[in-house]
Parts: structure tokens; C-alpha cells; sequence
């Protein structure tokens, strides 16, 4: 059977192959996160506002105005599932890995044709060096630039001809406001989002050896060694050392 190879899991692998085979491989648990609730919120509402233009195929929208995009929301009978259910998925025949990424969404070039792959993303800076180009050349920049070019890579599998543009959308909320209650006689509190969108130039090239790599790490029999840089081999490190007299 071809081996479920999810998105998170190549990020993972590059991140550090050492916590990929023992989860992937060797069935560790992942460490609980905490839930992200409101960025979840935010992400549900876009999709709201989104899904109203895609079901009437509307292209006036303020926002594409304000970026100059000439776009639509791309409909299509499998998007839900690419969303909300099993996700983009085509399997890699060299390695037998049935890759898989779920999007948020897809807008569709009207001139051209072509998809681009759109991602929202919800935070609250003091500073935005999301703006900043050079952000996402390290760091969790470069993560955000990676998920979105194996959402490109899917597509092109499946037959699509995709730009090599994509889209970051963020809203972030902003902590200048002086008062959660602009309107102390009701209950509701409110947090106003500044809108931001990003168009970066992305490159799918390094999926395909990549994958090569991870299927090369799940056949050997040893275990890659810790990268030291991730926090939660630190952790590990630091508590094995107290464990062991050695702190």
C-alpha cells in the first residue's frame, strides 16, 4: 500500500529527520499543541467571505482591486474534499508515497488560466516582517513558502496548470487599540484586523529529491541524530542529562 505521506510530514523531515522517523516510522506521539482557536476562527470566516465570491464566480471584490488581481476564486467539484476533507492528494510513484496537503484556498488567474495557490494566515505584530521579503528565506518564513509549494506540486500532479506565484493573506490583529470595549454598554469586544497580502515566487524543484530522502531515512535501519536547534530535542537532551545526574 503506498505510504501516507502528509504535508506536515515533509516539513517535519526537513525540520529534523530524527523526530520524523520516530514518528512516522517508529509510532512516538507528537507532542500535544495548544489549540489555536482564533486563528482558526479567522480562517473559517475567510473562507465564509471566499466561498460567497466562488459560488457566484465574482471578481469585484475590494481586494483584488487594492493588489491589482485580475482573479476569481477557483470552483470545482473537488475543492471542498481538497479543503475541508481528504485534501490535494497524488501519489509518487518512485517512492510510493501518497502525498497530501490540505489548501485554504485557490484563486484562479481570468487571463491566464492558471492556479494560485492562497493561504491565510491570522497573527498580531508589533512589527510585520511578513512584509519583508527576506523573511521567507529563514525561519518560519521559509517553512510558510515550502507548505505552499508542495500545495503547488499537488496541483500540477493532478493535471492543473498552476502559476508560480502564491499568496500568503494575512490578517493580523491589531494591539494598538486602545480599549477591547470601544462600546462599554455591550458585552462584545472587539479587535480590528489590518489586511495584508503577499505575492512571492515560489519553486517546487527540491520536492522530488526531497522525497527520494525520505523514503531513503524510513528504509535504513539507524535512527538520523537529533538536530539540536529543535526545541523539543533540547528538551529531551536537558531532561535525559538531569535523569542522569549529568546536569
Amino acid at each position: 500500500e503506498p505510504w501516507v505521506c502528509s504535508r506536515t510530514a515533509i516539513d517535519e523531515f526537513l525540520s529534523d529527520p530524527h523526530t520524523f522517523v520516530m514518528r512516522r516510522k517508529l509510532g512516538l506521539m507528537s507532542v500535544p499543541s495548544f489549540p489555536l482557536n482564533l486563528n482558526t476562527a479567522t480562517d473559517e470566516i475567510l473562507k465564509e467571505d471566499f466561498d460567497a465570491l466562488r459560488d457566484v464566480q465574482e471578481s469585484d471584490y475590494w481586494l483584488f482591486a487594492k493588489y491589482n488581481l485580475n482573479v476569481v476564486p477557483f470552483q470545482h467539484e473537488d475543492f471542498k474534499r481538497w479543503r475541508d476533507g481528504q485534501g490535494v492528494r497524488a501519489i509518487h510513484e518512485p517512492t510510493n508515497f501518497d502525498v497530501y496537503g490540505k489548501i485554504d484556498d485557490i484563486w484562479q488567474d481570468r487571463e491566464t488560466g492558471e492556479l494560485i495557490v492562497v493561504d491565510y494566515k491570522s497573527t498580531a505584530r508589533a512589527e510585520p516582517e511578513y512584509l519583508k521579503p527576506d523573511y521567507y528565506r529563514y525561519g518560519l518564513g521559509s517553512k510558510y513558502k515550502k507548505q505552499q509549494e508542495v500545495y503547488q506540486w499537488l496541483l500540477r500532479r493532478n493535471g492543473f496548470e498552476v502559476s508560480t506565484k502564491f499568496i500568503l493573506l494575512y490578517v493580523d490583529g491589531d494591539r494598538r487599540a486602545k480599549s477591547f470595549f470601544p462600546e462599554p454598554s455591550t458585552e462584545l469586544g472587539r479587535l480590528d484586523f489590518r489586511t495584508s497580502l503577499m505575492i512571492i515566487d515560489g519553486d517546487d524543484s527540491w520536492i522530488e529529491q526531497t522525497l527520494h530522502d525520505m523514503k531513503a531515512v524510513l528504509d535504513q535501519d539507524e535512527i538520523p541524530e537529533p538536530n539540536m536547534n529543535e526545541p523539543i530535542n533540547k528538551y529531551f537532551y536537558q531532561r535525559m542529562q538531569i535523569l542522569e545526574g549529568k546536569a
